[in-house]
């Protein structure tokens, strides 16, 4: 993988909706970032703190896509909150090593923002046209759903019209996006007891169980 640097980014677009905040971000110097779909950056914040964003975008996109959960009302979250168009952000990047592995078939599984480093993943895939079976559950509250639909309907259109792609946006009617059960649930065990499919997991640390460890990939940071 590539070694960390410093990157002076600027954002060119910002998006509110609901208590998220999507931002896309322009490299100012160096002008390129060799980076692996579901990696992600630290930004400076000030006063010697670092925060860490999964890049939502694919590599070797012209911009950086971010997503930020504004709700836990931190440092981190006051910093990104007032960005504006035009400001300007330091991060190191590119960091994690949650990617996509050689296994035969793919399942992802997000709550919320969770789905930012797999939207890497999946649209990196698309890109290169992977040919392996690939299943998307996008678990997400009911209150949030119209925000995410909003920000990526291209998104959206892209995974629906691939042959060999299961996609399925569900929305929870509770407070928490994941489940205790349901016919979804159900089936998403079933394709994560698949010895040959690898799963990847971001969001609710609640997914964690009943997963096989062995063959499952979690971001944490």
């Amino acid at each position: 993988m590539t070694k960390p640097q410093e990157f002076l980014g600027r954002v060119s677009r910002v998006e509110l909706t609901g208590h998220f905040r999507f931002f896309k971000v322009k490299l100012v110097e160096p002008k390129n970032l060799d980076f692996s779909a579901g990696q992600f950056l630290s930004v400076a914040i000030g006063g010697g703190q670092r925060r860490a964003y999964s890049i939502a975008s694919p590599p070797r996109d012209s911009r950086l896509d971010l997503v930020v959960d504004l709700s836990p009302g931190r440092a981190g979250s006051k910093f990104m909150a007032g960005l504006k168009q035009g400001d300007e952000i330091s991060f190191l990047a590119p960091l994690g090593r949650f990617v996509v592995e050689n296994e035969a078939k793919l399942l992802f599984v997000a709550t919320t923002s969770g789905i930012a480093p797999i939207r890497s993943m999946v649209l990196d895939l698309l890109n290169q046209n992977d040919p392996r079976s690939t299943y998307l559950y996008w678990y997400v509250r009911q209150a949030d759903a119209a925000a995410f639909q909003d920000w990526d309907r291209e998104f959206e259109q892209k995974v629906k019209a691939r042959v060999g792609f299961y996609y399925r946006l569900v929305k929870s009617g509770g407070q928490e996006s994941w489940p205790d059960g349901g016919r979804n649930l159900e089936k998403i065990k079933t394709l994560g007891g698949d010895k040959n499919r690898g799963v990847y997991l971001c969001g609710s640390q609640k997914m964690l169980a009943g997963f096989p460890q062995s063959r499952v990939h979690v971001e944490r940071f």
